[in-house]
């Protein structure tokens, strides 16, 4: 990396080259949490709780979450949420519970974020009386967007937030 001033160029030492990576760690820390560790069935999960686990602040996971994988935190667990809904309306042992109890068991803390955060992720309007008929295939899950850093390619473009790592 080289800075110019006035005619001169200036060689500055290249300690932005491991930044990526640390931003890489923190955003595949934040999605094994999720992942495996299934923090979304907590309906009280909060930044606060994430970044502890993490290890940063909560201002830099929402920027983290914002900038590398282009969603919003609570956007960011309630399409884990809805995907483990839709994976229990699959699930037989579900068959008898209601729309609203297995949004509950997903994680989710209130019907109308329940069917707001289904609406947005599937697109699709959840009804009590349509449980059977709404949700998807199992083959077409793929489908809906995962909000992984990879997909994005941000490394060109990260702010000088990350920079103070």
């Amino acid at each position: 990396v080289k800075a110019t001033t006035t005619n001169k160029s200036v060689a500055i030492p290249n300690e932005q080259a491991a930044i990526p990576q640390r931003i890489e760690e923190k955003i595949h820390r934040l999605e094994e949490l999720m992942s495996i560790h299934q923090l979304y069935h907590d309906p009280d999960l909060t930044r606060a709780i994430v970044a502890g686990k993490i290890g940063i602040s909560e201002g830099y996971l929402s920027e983290l979450i914002k900038v590398g994988l282009k969603t919003s935190f609570n956007d960011y667990v309630n399409e884990f949420r809805v995907k483990r809904v839709i994976a229990m309306f699959h699930d037989e042992k579900f068959d008898l519970f209601s729309i609203e109890a297995i949004g509950f068991e997903a994680g989710f803390k209130s019907k109308s974020v329940f069917y707001d955060a289904f609406k947005k992720v599937t697109k699709k309007r959840l009804v009590p009386t349509e449980k059977p008929s709404i949700c998807p295939k199992k083959s077409t899950l793929q489908q809906f967007p995962t909000f992984t850093f990879l997909d994005h390619q941000i490394f060109s473009s990260i702010p000088s937030l990350f920079v103070h790592l």
